[in-house]
């Protein structure tokens, strides 16, 4: 029996009391506990607490590369490289964000022409601020990052993301000094505009796919 349906039967509908009594009995059942290790120690009173990657394995978590304070620019691409494969995961696009800035700082030092990088950290950051800019579904009750459930990664980085006509000021991950380097490359924008509202029709379309996902889960849930 898998984990979901253990824990859809013992949680879902049940009154405390019969809670413990239930999970002995369904824990029993699980054929794959042996894949769980961190479960099983939990169980037998090893582990006083679990985390969701505990409990599930595959759930992508963002791992990042460390770097030292001075890092070369070998170390700097391969943190950035390993932060990519973590877009759209949040900390994927912060630490991407913070990678970029590394890139570009070095190339300042070295009077090296870092316009391509400047770019490069503003569509990541409005890719960021497209969930970030409303931060959470109330009609959901989640946060807006799941839509990337819904929303191929290469649709994401497909919509387009122009600097005068979406500017800087409702960014939620671009600091001082990225708009210092916006500004002076660029000049001032022609429009403040939330990303989320210049991409209206997207993220309303996405929205209403997530409704659908979830609804569907909810159904395959209770089927079990």
């Amino acid at each position: 029996m898998s984990i979901l349906k253990i824990f859809k039967r013992v949680v879902f509908g049940k009154s405390q009391p019969y809670v413990e009594k239930e999970i002995c009995q369904e824990i029993k059942e699980i054929d794959d506990l042996n894949s769980y290790p961190k479960l099983n120690e939990f169980i037998k009173g090893k582990r006083n607490y679990l985390s969701s990657k505990d409990v599930f394995p595959e759930l992508k978590v963002f791992e990042p590369v460390k770097t030292p304070k001075i890092p070369t620019l070998d170390q700097i691409y391969a943190r950035l490289k390993n932060a990519e494969k973590s877009i759209p995961l949040p900390a994927g696009y912060k630490d991407t964000c913070i990678c970029i800035r590394m890139l570009i700082k070095y190339k300042i030092k070295r009077n090296e022409n870092y316009e391509k990088w400047l770019k490069r950290l503003y569509k990541v950051a409005c890719e960021y601020d497209f969930f970030a800019s409303q931060p959470y579904l109330y009609e959901l009750r989640e946060p807006s990052f799941n839509l990337s459930e819904v929303l191929p990664k290469k649709e994401i980085s497909c919509l387009k993301m122009p600097y005068h006509e979406i500017g800087y000021r409702n960014s939620t991950i671009l600091n001082k000094t990225d708009i210092k380097w916006l500004v002076s490359h660029f000049g001032e924008p022609k429009a403040h505009i939330p990303v989320n509202d210049f991409h209206k029709e997207t993220f309303n379309k996405a929205v209403g796919l997530l409704k659908e996902e979830r609804k569907r889960q909810k159904n395959n849930l209770w089927k079990m």
